[in-house]
């Protein structure tokens, strides 16, 4: 023997093996020693065996005996049992294709035998090779299926109402499924009859079976048959029953294989089974451990989007099934309001108090800061500070419980570890929704259309060396953003199937999450927690307009515009905001105010305390801000959802800002300054999320530039329904939307909120309107030039911003920013450089001079008695508007070919010709108002014209214009003002002469006309 064993390792190894593998005596007395059973023969012949099996050198014909061999030393000593071990891993390696039927029985047996050792070594050794064993079975499966194994005879074998027939290895692999999940049941196996095997390991192993060849599985009827009958109802039943913790983890495990792989093959068994992990998230139903593993299942689900999609699909969307993703949704609801003390839950989010100081002090010191007003009592936002909360410090632990495969016992969970994990299922839905949907929702632009983009227009009219035709290209300058796509207008696209479950799963689950998402929106979560929930929240309002489903995408919106502001009382805002407009109006210096008790802030009592703003608020600021830029084609009438919140937003902070820079300059003690300097150090935080959300803001209006016309006019109009000023002209004409009828006096105007405002409010909320529209005004310039007035926004503009600038009942300051806005307009559109055809640019000039006419007929045509301040507003108007006819006539006016009759009715606009006849009236036209900085701005552009552009004037014009320096030299204000005409294709010399008070009839006889 030892011989043999010599040359077996020192000989020509590759000429001893095929030599070896002939001579079947060889083995013979290894084979003897092992079944002696005596320790000091057998060690030396397991010895001999394994040397053989490593080296390739068997016998085939020799496999019984060897695994006889093998079983009858694995219950000798412990260095034999290792020698056994070591030979299994080469002899399932090295003779895996022999190893069938019988034989595959007989190494079952030695695996098993080991197994069941009370040594730890060799159980968990033994562990590993039945799982190698399990694997190579399986494997040869696979290379059945592939055609590369040998034939045999086939047999039949039941699968429910039939049969199906399968011979080798998948037979081999069926009779190994079957037993393996007998033996986890407890039952006797029929294959491998002398098996045991305890729970948790079978468990392990049809996990592994799943794990590695699912597809094989599913590939064979008959297996899945066996799941069926055998594992779908073990696993229900180990969780129905009050199972240990490990076996449940065990469980949960492999179930969420099955749902994972084998979702198609086991529809209906998994139907059970997930409504069995919806009702243990009740809190009756289960242990909390229990309740956190199925959470976790449901985290992993959610973690795979096409899951959710197909269990959806295949329950939710079916008819006659149950509806397991929306129960599921319905669970979480009910789950994250079922102890609101927990989770901290209050009337707004907050910061948990328990921080570390690896949390975000920062954003902590910002919310407790209270934004920018300055009153310390009034300046932490959160009541509550004692409240636990949710956090990634104390609501997490660090391995999941479903990964705790070597515990016996469930784990110390945190009292806030399952409203977390329902909180990350709410997210990952959202988002898996949102990273499913979204790429097919960006157009694909071809050449062709993008070709189609740039515009041609022919100039008709000849050119200067008689050629015809010119050709004008240019790039659209609005507009030029393509509507997003539906994705369920793709009908023929290969994944629309799921494109409409998920738009199902959209219109069908909002509610649910939308109930609870605002539950944890009030709750107390750390930045990390809420910033996901806003970023989701963010996604699912996205898609959901861009699947154009209005319901679910309004209701989204007010739900974050509401959490995008403080919850604001309307005496608060109104005797906070007057109290500060009359302060304004009495001109007090800081001294004055820090001492006065009056308008102290600090003294003022609690109805003054205006709501204040930290940096979540902000957060879902810029979230919906960011909302109107991503669905802006898409909002119509939700539009005003953003808008109104922004402007709430803006009223509160801009009343807000000084005095808390104020409050923390006047704390004296030690106590009040180191409290003031964590209020600055959050003031200084808030600083920057402010700044952020103007950013956000800016580029808001500025992105009103790409929308498309109709778009366009819906923002628009949107914008314009906030205003609440009684307009004296016409009611605007009808459109999509229409504005507010106008608010009676003394009467409260409530806001979309339902906030009441009146007073001083209400001048904030409209002159918030006219900068917004100044805004979008600046960035639509090359829009207001098209031709189509009513499509572009500029007849709407024109209405609203006349209305507004004319009507005595809006406050002065607003109808100045009107009058501002609207010169502003009309300016930039007649001054642009945008290239335009001189057909196009007479249009443009012409109808923007009319509106300069139109706006100061409006300003007198419903003129009533007012007071002096409305006086004072409308000289200033008027002034206004003749200084933008100067700028005007300063760019355009040397090429200006129409336009002139508004031109000289804006420079006549100064004299109230309702006191006189005409021009050959003895009564004088006399000038509007006794100021006389009217006549001088309206002479500025007389004069521009008669010295630089009189050449321009159309000779159909002259005569009004000397009707126009008539009602100059007529008037009888000392203005000291000179006039040089020079005409060079008149009859008469350039002439000078100086305005005073005169004679009216000699004025003809100093222009060389006839007397009449």
């Amino acid at each position: 023997m030892q011989v043999c064993v010599y040359h077996a390792r020192y000989g020509a190894m590759a000429d001893l093996e095929r030599d070896l593998k002939s001579r079947s005596g060889f083995v013979k007395p290894f084979l003897l020693a092992c079944g002696t059973r005596n320790p000091k023969f057998a060690g030396s012949g397991i010895v001999g065996l394994q040397r053989l099996v490593v080296s390739n050198a068997l016998p085939k014909e020799t496999l019984t005996e060897v695994l006889e061999a093998f079983r009858e030393c694995s219950t000798l000593a412990l260095d034999i049992q290792l020698k056994v071990l070591q030979a299994l891993p080469s002899l399932l390696q090295n003779y895996a294709a022999s190893l069938t039927g019988k034989l595959l029985v007989n190494a079952f047996q030695v695996c098993f035998l080991l197994y069941s050792s009370k040594t730890v070594v060799v159980s968990n050794t033994a562990a590993a090779a039945l799982q190698q064993l399990v694997n190579s079975i399986f494997e040869k499966a696979t290379l059945d299926d592939e055609g590369q194994s040998t034939d045999v005879p086939a047999v039949e074998v039941p699968i429910g109402d039939g049969t199906v027939s399968i011979y080798g290895a998948a037979l081999d692999a069926h009779h190994v499924l079957d037993d393996i999940c007998l033996l986890t049941d407890g039952q006797k196996p029929g294959f491998l009859v002398t098996a045991s095997l305890a729970q948790n390991f079978g468990l392990e192993l049809i996990e592994s079976i799943l794990a590695n060849h699912a597809d094989t599985v599913m590939a064979h009827p008959e297996q899945i048959h066996v799941l069926r009958q055998r594992l779908m109802p073990l696993i229900i039943k180990i969780l129905s029953e009050r199972a240990s913790f490990s076996t449940t983890v065990r469980t949960m495990r492999l179930l969420q294989m099955v749902l994972s792989r084998l979702l198609f093959a086991l529809a209906e068994e998994c139907e059970m089974a997930l409504s069995l992990l919806n009702h243990m998230l009740d809190a009756d139903a289960a242990t909390l451990w229990k309740r956190a593993l199925s959470l976790e299942v449901f985290r992993n689900i959610h973690s795979e989007s096409a899951l959710v999609r197909s269990i959806y699909a295949h329950y939710d969307q079916a008819d006659e099934k149950r509806n397991i993703v929306r129960d599921h949704l319905g669970s979480l609801v009910r789950l994250a309001s079922e102890k609101p003390a927990v989770i901290g839950l209050g009337q707004q989010s907050s910061i948990p108090s328990s921080v570390g100081p690896d949390d975000t002090s920062g954003e902590q010191a910002a919310v407790q800061a209270g934004g920018l007003v300055g009153s310390i009592g009034a300046s932490v936002t959160m009541t509550d500070t004692n409240r636990s909360g949710i956090s990634t410090q104390w609501s997490m632990i660090r391995t999941p419980c479903i990964e705790q495969l070597d515990k016996s016992e469930p784990p110390n969970l945190p009292a806030t570890y399952v409203y977390s994990l329902a909180l990350t299922c709410i997210t990952r839905f959202s988002e898996g929704l949102a990273r499913f949907l979204l790429p097919f929702t960006v157009p694909v632009e071809t050449k062709s259309k993008r070709k189609q983009s740039i515009i041609k227009e022919t100039d008709g009219r000849d050119n200067i060396d008689g050629s015809t035709g010119k050709t004008l290209q240019r790039h659209q300058p609005f507009g030029g953003r393509r509507p997003p796509v539906n994705p369920l207008s793709l009908k023929e696209h290969v994944l629309y199937g799921q494109i409409t479950t998920s738009g199902h799963m959209v219109d069908h689950c909002w509610p649910a999450l939308l109930a609870a998402s605002s539950t944890y929106l009030n709750a107390t979560l750390d930045s990390e927690n809420y910033h996901a929930l806003i970023r989701s929240f963010q996604k699912f309002t996205q898609i959901a307009g861009l699947l154009d489903l209005a319901t679910p995408r309004d209701a989204f919106l007010t739900t974050l515009g509401k959490h995008a502001v403080p919850a604001m009382n309307s005496s608060s805002i109104t005797r906070y905001t007057n109290g500060r407009d009359s302060g304004l109006r009495e001109e007090f210096t800081d001294s004055d105010r820090e001492s006065s008790p009056v308008t102290s802030i600090r003294g003022q009592s609690t109805d003054l305390a205006m709501p204040t703003m930290n940096t979540r608020h902000l957060l879902c600021l810029r979230a919906l801000l960011n909302l109107g830029i991503a669905l802006g084609p898409v909002l119509k009438k939700s539009w005003t959802i953003i808008l109104e919140t922004l402007l709430q937003a803006d009223l509160i902070l801009s009343v807000s800002g000084p005095a808390g820079r104020k409050q923390i300059k006047r704390s004296t003690s030690k106590a009040e300054s180191d409290a003031a300097a964590e209020r600055a150090d959050g003031a200084e935080d808030l600083g920057l999320e402010v700044t952020a959300a103007e950013t956000a803001a800016s580029r808001l209006f500025e992105s009103t530039a790409d929308l498309p016309s109709d778009a366009f006019l819906d923002f628009v109009k949107c914008l314009c329904l906030l205003l609440h000023v009684e307009m004296p002209m016409q009611e605007l004409r009808d459109g999509l939307l229409s504005p507010k009828p106008a608010a009676k006096r003394h009467q409260k105007v409530r806001s979309v909120s339902g906030v009441p405002m009146e007073g001083g409010a209400l001048g904030q909320s409209n002159g918030f309107v006219v900068d917004k529209l100044d805004d979008i005004i600046h960035s639509n310039v090359a829009r207001m030039q098209r031709p189509e007035t009513s499509e572009t926004g500029w007849s709407y503009l024109l209405e609203v911003l006349t209305g507004v600038l004319s009507s005595n009942k809006a406050q002065p300051e607003v109808r100045i920013k009107a009058a501002n806005t609207l010169n502003g307009l009309i300016a930039s559109v007649a001054v642009s450089d945008e290239s335009l055809l001189p057909k196009e640019r007479d249009t443009v000039w012409d109808r923007s001079l009319y509106a300069l006419q139109n706006q100061v007929s409006a300003l007198y045509e419903f003129r009533s008695q007012g007071t002096t301040s409305s006086r004072s507003c409308e000289i200033e108007i008027h002034r206004m508007a003749l200084e933008a006819l100067k700028s005007i006539l300063e760019h355009c006016g040397d090429s200006l070919d129409t336009g002139w009759k508004s031109v000289l009715a804006m420079i006549k606009s100064v004299f109230d010709e309702s006191t006189s006849t005409g021009v050959q009236s003895d009564d004088m036209p006399s000038p509007r108002s006794n100021l006389p900085q009217l006549v001088r701005s309206a002479f500025g552009s007389l004069q521009l014209i008669c010295s630089d552009f009189l050449a321009s004037v159309p000779s159909s014009h002259l005569l009004p214009l000397l009707d126009t320096l008539y009602y100059y030299c007529a008037q009888n204000l000392d203005l000291n003002i000179s006039l040089t005409v020079s005409y060079p294709k008149a009859k008469l010399l350039p002439f000078r002469y100086s305005w005073y008070p005169t004679d009216s009839n000699s004025l003809p006889k100093r222009l060389g006309l006839p007397a009449t």
